[in-house]
């Protein structure tokens, strides 16, 4: 039995594409693994930070700007206070979402204090992009020190703080909520 030469012909080609077809399967699966497993040790050692220059250059120029949020280290200064005082200064920080950051507050105390003897006091502050009514009219503060052990994103991830407190350590408001 004799086979025509053209029906031959397009059975090569048709038998090769379906080759072609599997061969491009396996390669867009072993690339898409590839991509996969190396985008996670990217992850895993690349700086979020990085990606704020994008997102946000202004909040970028910011950050670059900023001073660390201090702690006590030493333990010289009470654990938590309640005290009256006027938010004389403020930064705002990222809102929390892609980036976990915190701005941070200078309140000027407005009334002597016997266990805090410093004009000032620095309140760091989760998620703070907004600056409330609230916190605009606030005197009276309950807070507590940053622990040395909160390793919590809000502090280490992008906070963003323009204060040169010197010595003195950051403390966190009592009844955080955010107010949008």
């Amino acid at each position: 039995m004799e086979v025509n030469g053209d029906f031959m012909t397009v059975i090569s080609k048709l038998a090769a594409m379906h080759s072609m077809k599997i061969l491009l399967f396996i390669l867009v699966g072993l690339i898409t693994v590839n991509t996969v497993v190396q985008g996670q040790s990217n992850t895993e050692t690349r700086d979020r930070r990085e990606n704020i220059k994008v997102i946000d250059p202004n909040a970028n120029e910011s950050y670059k700007a900023s001073y660390p949020i201090t702690r006590d280290t030493l333990n010289q200064f009470p654990d938590s206070l309640s005290i009256y005082g006027k938010l004389v200064d403020f930064t705002l920080g990222v809102s929390c979402g892609y980036f976990c950051g915190c701005g941070t507050m200078k309140i000027k105390l407005t009334r002597p204090n016997e266990i805090y003897k410093h004009e000032y006091l620095y309140v760091a502050f989760a998620c703070f992009n907004l600056l409330s009514k609230e916190i605009k009219k606030r005197r009276q503060w309950d807070i507590y020190k940053l622990p040395l052990d909160d390793k919590r994103c809000y502090w280490t991830e992008v906070p963003m703080n323009k204060f040169d407190t010197g010595r003195l350590p950051f403390y966190i408001v009592k009844d955080h909520k955010r107010k949008e």
